[in-house]
């Protein structure tokens, strides 16, 4: 696998053309031939996975001939528990082209069959923040957003949810 730690330059094509589409016009990343599927959604719905897999295999036919490069970019995917829907995932990872990259992100790389994990160009392992980091996190949200919350209720919700940030940001969503 190959590890980036590199930041954006800035000012290269690449950089230019994502700074261009995303920031300025608003686009989404699909103008940039960036497709992500999020498997916290519905991870042990065998239709979900199954329609993912579709999606993504209608996704390369249709690019293959018109756009150069393609990132498919699969979130959560420890939380897809069951075997047999990583199976039904990796049957449409093997046929993927050559100008389509995978990136897989986890926090579970352990759950991850290892047949799915050859298969990705990128597997981003994402850390758990601490405690702390979540607490601080979201009282920055709140600030930035307006919010009226003191730091202790942010460090009870970041405390309820066992350092998982998505739960976090859907309690106080929830919460206000």
């Amino acid at each position: 696998l190959k590890k980036i730690k590199k930041e954006p330059c800035g000012v290269c094509p690449n950089c230019k053309k994502i700074e261009d589409t995303l920031y300025k016009t608003g686009k989404g990343a699909e103008e940039l031939n960036v497709y992500t599927f999020d498997m916290a959604l519905n991870q042990d719905d065998g239709e979900y996975i199954a329609n993912i897999a579709k999606e993504i295999e209608n996704k390369n036919l249709i690019a293959m001939r018109t756009q150069p490069v393609k990132i498919i970019l699969i979130e959560e995917l420890h939380c897809v528990k069951k075997q047999e829907l990583q199976q039904m995932l990796l049957k449409t990872l093997e046929n993927v082209p050559p100008d389509t990259h995978i990136i897989l992100t986890t926090h579970e790389p352990q759950n991850i069959a290892n047949a799915i994990k050859e298969r990705a160009d990128i597997e981003l392992e994402l850390l758990n923040p601490s405690k702390e980091e979540m607490t601080d996190h979201l009282y920055k949200i709140c600030t930035t957003e307006k919010i009226n919350i003191t730091k202790r209720d942010c460090q009870l919700i970041a405390n309820s949810v066992g350092n998982n940030p998505r739960e976090a940001l859907t309690k106080l969503n929830i919460a206000f």
